[in-house]
């Protein structure tokens, strides 16, 4: 039995010092996003694929960074899997009359070849085809 406690205690403290690194990872990224604002007719746009492991990671990215952008784009593939985060501020939901689910559904899941959804503004997909993820960033940008 002590043996088994062991790995299980191993176990949780390998978890702890991945979670911590994903941690710093996304603090990374999300600085480098923050210098790569670009301005599209009056909208502050990010877009980029990136080197992430899971759709979670995007969510939080598109959350931390809607105060810098009113649209955010972020993509990546997971082992040959692509997974898309958008985000939108209330204001491009209002204005521009975008949901993020309607631009999943009607833009990115034909290119990824997948389904996904979620709230006006943060909606996420995942699909089959990961090897165009530069036009989900292109498609979206064309919107605005």
């Amino acid at each position: 039995m002590k043996f088994i406690d062991g790995i299980i205690v191993e176990n949780k403290e390998q978890k702890k010092k991945i979670e911590s690194l994903e941690t710093k990872q996304l603090a990374i990224i999300k600085n480098e996003l923050a210098a790569k604002v670009e301005t599209i007719n009056g909208t502050k746009f990010i877009g980029a694929v990136l080197d992430i492991n899971n759709g979670d990671g995007l969510k939080k990215l598109c959350v931390d960074l809607k105060t810098l952008a009113d649209v955010i784009v972020l993509t990546t593939n997971s082992n040959g899997k692509a997974t898309v985060a958008i985000g939108l501020s209330d204001e491009v939901v209002n204005t521009k009359k975008l949901e993020a689910p309607q631009l999943i559904k009607e833009h990115i899941t034909p290119i990824i070849k997948g389904g996904g959804g979620g709230q006006k503004t943060l909606a996420t997909a995942g699909g089959q085809d990961a090897s165009n993820l530069h036009l989900v960033i292109t498609a979206i940008k064309k919107l605005l």
